[in-house]
């Protein structure tokens, strides 16, 4: 199981795409896991992909 935030750092560090949403990634992400068979459970957290607490005030 790879956390979703975990699977958006790779794919932008793999593709060096760092100008598409988050949203949009994650439902490709889910897309292509199951056109693969593969479970998608979804760990949402505020904060950016690198899984960082957005800050406040």
């Amino acid at each position: 199981m790879v956390s979703t935030s975990k699977a958006l750092e790779a794919f932008r560090h793999l593709t060096g795409d760092r100008t598409t949403p988050d949203e949009e990634l994650v439902a490709l992400l889910a897309d292509a896991a199951v056109a693969s068979s593969c479970s998608v459970i979804f760990d949402h957290r505020e904060g950016d992909s690198n899984g960082r607490a957005a800050k406040t005030g």
